[in-house]
């Protein structure tokens, strides 16, 4: 592959891990945000987490838990910092696959780099390598 894909992959990996981290952080400081505003309030009273249809769910004025799923903000919260942390895993996948096919191609580039500096083929080092490796393990 060419490295521009590699650093597409990178880079893409990079945003990623860093958006979905980042989004479950800032879940964790708006709970402990929550907390301490009102240490003395019922979570489940006090849930301002949008809900599974996507809308502003304020579980104050329905007196409970959001959308009749019973669960507290921190379940609810905890769930959340785990969806995002398995899509910053994902990103953190893609990232790796990217560094690591830019170091091989600068390896290569730097091996055919070596081999042109030298006047021959980079087929012309590999079989001077392999008859060297060859001849070595001929000898006593």
């Amino acid at each position: 592959m060419k490295p521009l894909i590699w650093l597409s992959m990178t880079l893409c990996g990079a945003v990623l891990v860093f958006y979905w981290l980042g989004s479950a952080v800032m879940e964790i400081i708006g709970l402990y945000t929550q907390a301490l505003a009102d240490p003395m309030a019922d979570p489940a009273a006090t849930m301002n987490a949008p809900n599974a249809a996507g809308g502003d769910a304020s579980t104050a004025a329905s007196g409970g838990a959001a959308s009749g799923s019973g669960q507290s903000s921190e379940q609810q919260i905890s769930g959340n910092v785990f969806r995002y942390a398995i899509w910053g895993l994902g990103g953190a996948v893609l990232f790796t696959v990217g560094v690591k096919g830019l170091t091989m191609s600068a390896f290569r580039r730097r091996r055919r780099n070596d081999s042109a500096r030298a006047g021959e083929s980079v087929l012309e080092a590999e079989l001077a390598a392999a008859r060297a490796r060859r001849d070595a393990g001929r000898d006593p």
